[in-house]
């Protein structure tokens, strides 16, 4: 294979190990059902039906066989293989007798140190006095991710889509930097995880198990290290490529950790409090969670490969961004309710509580504001003098900008319900802030090297970056409260005014209704909109409005005058069986006195 052109090795790298693992795959599963290696449904687990496991054999074996036709003779490469065959032997016997987690632990730490051995570790420094610094590291981050690849495995299709992902991307970026062994390598893992696709995604007839999700974990753990030590211009972005692309399973698996711990379960525990089940309760189908992940998991790496080439400061000022994004992201689905009841009492730590989380935000968005304010007004050159007008007046700006927001009642609104008089409130706070800043930078420098537009560009960055982080919120949970779920009661409300708002906004927070649209008298008001949701047209209009948009019940916001045209519009729906409920009934506490009550009434 080695005189192959390098086009036609990149295209069979991908190839031949998908093709492998989609013919092979279903041979293993009757061989995982003659062993007994079948994952019963189960109160933690996700899946309905008996399924077969031990997938991953098949994931093995095509990387190991294209790996020996393709792959270099490359001492790191062995090291890699060695180290896979160590974890999959270790998940096999966990999918056959299940094995006690410490045990699983040292099997992995073992594996970790057979990388070692073979060369593959995390370089931070040529001084000889953090090398075991470097061996410290190199073992949590093997462990780390094989282990968030095995809980990734929660949904069909997950794991494997995202270690497709994470291989392609890894497997570009080594091509970019010249490097065709990682390359070829990131292209196999890639190549075998998106044949165990065919049979793996929604609705799976085989699971991966642990010998799979270990071995695709310690691969790309292992790719990604030899993937940091290659090409970059500093330690920081070297790094980063990696992590980015491997951002969703260590987001994943952290945010499970912490929130498993905040509500004292054993983190050890199975669950379905993962990500994508998180995205589940919140309404997307089980195929739309995994495609959500997707791309987030996409998009971070994509990113990574951009930052790249920014250079140091706009890739830490944009990255900072990124990662406050998938940590409000982190934070909105956590408030999604998948425990009953805590298992044990715990008290949060402070750092957990919201103000304290906001005010840690915030001043990452500051200091991340003011950065890009320097990177901007200077064409990104922040060197020299004016790299140390910038550090030395962030310590300033940081601490009278946040006293400016707690002084401007920054951190008591809700944020799932931040409204515009809150963000008015937020860009004065914000502008008394950069006032206040502009004068103490004058009075202590005399203001004469500074330049007055970065101060004005920072207070329009801030403001935009504070307000956005607190919209944000809001928006997904608009978002999320359109989706149509199957077991939600489709709703039509009639009237398309105040009350109709009022009406609409209630069900909108609510999972067991879905407003599909408005009818209201006023015919000016068709195919129009309130809060997105289409006025779909007149009373009269309402056996049209059926015939082409499934409903289940009409709520009525605005009753009609009585007279001919309501007696018409109650006579229809008894006709379509299609019930009416008064508003009254669904938010008694929020309608004027006039139309409180039960009745059935239009």
């Amino acid at each position: 294979m080695g005189t192959l052109p390098i086009e036609l090795r990149y295209a069979l790298a991908f190839g031949l190990p998908f093709l492998l693992v989609a013919l092979t795959t279903p041979l293993v599963g009757r061989l995982a059902v003659r062993l007994g290696a079948i994952s019963l449904p189960r109160a933690d687990r996700w899946h309905r039906a008996p399924t077969p496991l031990l997938g991953g054999l098949a994931i093995y074996g095509a990387v190991v066989v294209s790996l020996a036709l393709l792959g270099a003779h490359d001492g790191r490469l062995a090291g890699l293989v060695v180290g896979a065959t160590l974890v999959c032997l270790l998940g096999l016997v966990d999918d056959l007798r299940s094995l006690p987690p410490h045990v699983k632990l040292l099997g992995q730490i073992a594996a970790a140190c057979l990388f070692l051995i073979a060369g593959v570790r995390m370089e931070i420094s040529a001084a000889p006095a953090l090398v075991a610094v470097e061996l410290a590291i190199t073992i949590v981050w093997v462990v780390g991710i094989t282990n968030a690849f095995n809980l990734l495995d929660n949904m069909d299709g997950l794991s494997a889509g995202i270690a497709a992902i994470a291989g392609g991307l890894l497997a570009l970026h080594n091509l970019a930097q010249g490097d065709p062994a990682l390359a070829v390598l990131g292209l196999i893992v890639a190549g075998a995880a998106a044949g165990f696709l065919v049979h793996n995604s929604h609705p799976a007839s085989i699971f991966m198990g642990d010998c799979g999700s270990l071995t695709l974990g310690l691969l790309l753990a292992g790719l990604a290290l030899l993937t940091a030590r290659g090409g970059a211009p500093d330690l920081f972005l070297s790094f980063l490529v990696p992590v980015a692309i491997l951002a969703l399973p260590i987001f994943d698996t952290g945010l499970v950790a912490l929130l498993r711990r905040y509500h004292g379960r054993p983190i050890t525990r199975g669950g379905r409090d993962h990500l994508s089940h998180r995205l589940v309760a919140l309404g997307l189908s089980e195929r739309g969670a995994v495609l959500v992940l997707y791309a987030l998991s996409a998009a971070c790496g994509a990113f990574g490969l951009f930052a790249i080439h920014l250079g140091f400061w706009p890739a830490l000022a944009l990255g900072s961004l990124g990662a406050v994004g998938i940590v409000l992201f982190g934070a909105f689905v956590a408030q999604v309710r998948v425990y009953a009841e805590p298992a044990a009492p715990v008290r949060p730590p402070p750092w957990v509580q919201p103000a304290m989380a906001a005010v840690a935000l915030d001043a990452v968005l500051i200091a991340v504001a003011y950065l890009l304010a320097y990177l901007l007004k200077y064409e990104g050159n922040l060197s020299g003098a004016f790299l140390r007008q910038f550090a030395d007046s962030l310590p300033y700006l940081l601490a009278i900008k946040l006293i400016a927001l707690l002084a401007g009642g920054a951190y008591r609104p809700l944020w799932r319900y931040f409204s515009i008089s809150d963000a008015f409130s937020l860009a004065a706070a914000s502008a008394a802030g950069s006032v206040a800043v502009a004068a103490v930078v004058a009075i202590t420098t005399g203001f004469a090297a500074y330049s007055r537009s970065v101060f004005v560009i920072d207070w329009l960055l801030c403001t935009t970056l504070l307000v956005a982080a607190r919209v944000s919120f809001a928006l997904l949970a608009d978002w999320f409260a359109r989706l149509p779920r199957t077991e939600s009661t489709r709703v039509l409300i009639l009237g398309a005014d105040d009350q109709g708002d009022l009406v609409l906004r209630a069900l909108l927070r609510s999972p067991t209704y879905h407003v599909v649209g408005f009818l209201d008298p006023d015919p000016a008001k068709r195919q129009r909109r309130l809060r997105g949701v289409p006025i779909l047209g007149t009373p009269r209009d309402l056996l049209t409005v059926i015939g082409t948009t499934p409903v289940h019940e009409v709520v009525i916001a605005t009753p009609l005058p009585r007279g001919p045209e309501h007696e018409r519009f109650v006579r229809l729906c008894e006709e379509l069986g299609l019930p009416i409920r008064a508003a009254a009934t669904l938010m008694p506490e929020q309608l004027p006195e006039g139309q409180r009550g039960s009745e059935r009434h239009v």
